[in-house]
């Protein structure tokens, strides 16, 4: 879907003493308004994990706003015995630094995708990053894949 609709065919853009018409000038207000957001900010695809990953950037945020940041993972091998593994959300609000833990899934099947979502208020120059706890039976054998978008809802 665009954020600005076409222009029809024949559309005037100047009237007859040459000042720019009403229609261009409120599409003017289109353009300038849509130029300040951002529809999806970041999407990280991460595959074929065999451990737990440290800190992972999503975005650097160059507007305050309310971000929405949604992770899916599953699992691509199972241990066969027992695993897990837990989406962790990081994010700077008025300054001081905020993580949010997602809930632990042990499943242990391919059967199965795990997906959350949270909305977070962040500050401007600051980083979305999230990382991912990890357990399995036999070590490196559970394998999965993550997903993350951060999305700029409502600029601040």
């Amino acid at each position: 879907m665009s954020l600005i609709a076409p222009i029809p065919v024949k559309t005037v853009i100047v009237d007859k003493l040459g000042a720019i018409s009403i229609f261009f000038r409120q599409r003017w207000e289109e353009v300038r308004t849509a130029a300040g957001r951002v529809a999806a900010a970041a999407i990280v695809t991460l595959t074929g994990q065999t451990a737990a990953l440290a800190t992972q950037l999503i975005y650097t945020t160059p507007v305050a706003g309310l971000f929405r940041v949604t992770y899916t993972a599953r699992r691509t091998v199972v241990d066969g015995v027992a695993s897990s593994f837990q989406f962790t959300w990081h994010w700077t609000s008025g300054g001081t630094p905020f993580s949010d833990a997602g809930t632990n899934d042990t499943t242990d099947t391919t059967g199965h995708i795990r997906s959350e979502s949270r909305m977070v208020p962040v500050d401007a120059n600051t980083n979305l990053t999230f990382d991912m706890a990890y357990t399995s039976n036999t070590p490196a054998k559970m394998t999965y894949e993550v997903r993350v978008v951060a999305e700029l809802i409502a600029q601040a």
